[in-house]
């Protein structure tokens, strides 16, 4: 007999292909946070900022980067987005990322 978290389906297993949008003061903490979750896996980064991408570069070598949200959202393989931008501009991304079918999480 299985019980509780003995039996995890194969899709519970799948790794969640993660994008961030914003490594500013709070989105630093979120790509730390969201980058070391078991069941995700940091695919891309995009920010305003080239200084900023070149940094996060370097710590998570393998991610792409863009400098252009809509790039990071538009990449087929990017399942959930979090967004962690000025509040301006959280809903034209959640809605673009929604549109997708991605999932998404806004820091407010």
């Amino acid at each position: 007999m299985m019980l509780g978290s003995e039996h995890v389906s194969e899709e519970r297993k799948k790794m969640v292909k993660l994008g961030q949008i914003g490594v500013g003061n709070w989105g630093k903490n979120l790509l730390r946070n969201f980058a070391n979750l078991p069941d995700a896996e940091l695919v891309a980064v995009s920010d305003i900022s080239e200084e900023v991408l070149q940094k996060v570069g370097r710590q998570y070598p393998g991610v792409q980067l863009f400098s252009r949200a809509e790039e990071l959202i538009d990449l087929p393989e990017v399942e959930a987005v979090v967004i962690a931008t000025e509040p301006v501009t959280h809903f034209p991304l959640a809605k673009r990322a929604l549109e997708q079918g991605k999932h998404v999480f806004v820091e407010k």
